[in-house]
């Protein structure tokens, strides 16, 4: 999956709290289940600073049989962002997830764009 997203009110070296939004897509298979997956997610970072952040999203995922309800929690050190949660309503429910992204920002300071191209486990 890859998709970008902005965060509030802007990364910098200094941990501020934050809040995000992101959408995304991919190509995958769950539950031999195969198509174009596509998620919005929003969440809530405790120590947002350039270098690291975590706590916690929720959003929907659009599969190819229905649309799905995600939460989860987060890690993010450097360009690297950890992800685990759950598939807690819809036509796949419940299933857990392991993410592992590629996080980068875009523009300059405070960097309030970003893009994650994610693997998703299922």
């Amino acid at each position: 999956m890859a998709g970008t997203g902005t965060i509030l009110p802007g990364l910098t070296t200094n941990p501020t709290p934050q809040t995000f939004t992101f959408s995304g897509s991919g190509a995958g298979t769950l539950g031999g289940t195969t198509g174009t997956y596509s998620c919005g997610f929003n969440g809530n970072d405790t120590i947002g600073t350039l270098l690291a952040g975590s706590r916690s999203f929720s959003g929907s995922c659009n599969t190819p049989c229905g649309t799905v309800g995600v939460s989860g929690s987060y890690d993010r050190s450097g360009a690297t962002l950890n992800a685990d949660g759950s598939i807690n309503s819809g036509c796949l429910a419940p299933w857990t997830i392991t993410v592992t992204c590629h996080f980068g920002v875009t523009g300059t300071p405070p960097w309030v764009t970003f893009y994650l191209i994610c693997v998703i486990r299922w």
